[in-house]
């Protein structure tokens, strides 16, 4: 795991300061003689790596929302290729998937033409990296639909996501969708989010007067 020391100067090699004090002595560990300050040279790489990770995560986010501006504009053709990897798949359940480009392609042009306005919403986005060409992202989802006839469907539910990053950028290429519930849908086929069961008549807090 890649982590930041708190920020520091990089002594000089003589080891002075312009203030005309001293350095302390862990500080100058390795300076001088021209030999190599290897904690200075593990700082600039994790610095780098900081940065590294902070860009993806950008990206990445990008992916997600692109996905969600897509939809919403009823745009199948954009939006698959700009945001699934060409054998991604879809999961419906654990098992039931759509598979593919073009079968994706399907299933959001058939799914959508059912409305005539949705909006997504994503919050706690969550995001873990799995080497450099791998991440996996969770992020919460309220999915807004309304009919042609004007009935309202809506969806609280959870994203997660594997992704892999390709010569075009991060792409999914494993979507599962869970719900913790949805209004207006008879039969949604999406599962539930998991939950641990509520306990057993559970004691009462003790309310202090402050």
């Amino acid at each position: 795991m890649w982590t930041r020391k708190a920020p520091a100067r990089r002594p000089p090699a003589d080891g002075s300061r312009s203030d005309g004090c001293s350095w302390p002595a862990s500080d100058l560990a390795g300076v001088g003689d021209g030999g190599v300050d290897v904690a200075w040279q593990a700082d600039a790489v994790d610095d780098r790596r900081i940065l590294w990770e902070l860009e993806q995560r950008r990206l990445i986010a990008d992916t997600l929302l692109d996905y969600c501006e897509y939809v919403d504009r009823n745009d199948p053709e954009t939006l698959v290729p700009l945001v699934f990897a060409a054998d991604a798949r879809f999961e419906l359940s654990p098992s039931r998937a759509v598979i593919g480009h073009a079968d994706l392609v399907k299933m959001f042009a058939k799914t959508l033409a059912g409305f005539a306005r949705t909006s997504h919403h994503l919050s706690n986005v969550r995001i873990s990296f799995d080497g450099d060409a791998r991440a996996e992202a969770d992020s919460y989802v309220y999915a807004w639909h309304q009919t042609p006839l004007g009935q309202r469907i809506e969806v609280w539910g959870r994203y997660h996501d594997r992704l892999l990053l390709t010569a075009d950028g991060w792409r999914i290429e494993r979507r599962r969708l869970s719900t913790a519930g949805y209004d207006g849908w008879e039969g949604a086929p999406f599962e539930l989010m998991s939950r641990l069961p509520n306990p057993v008549d559970p004691p009462s807090p003790v309310i202090q007067r402050t």
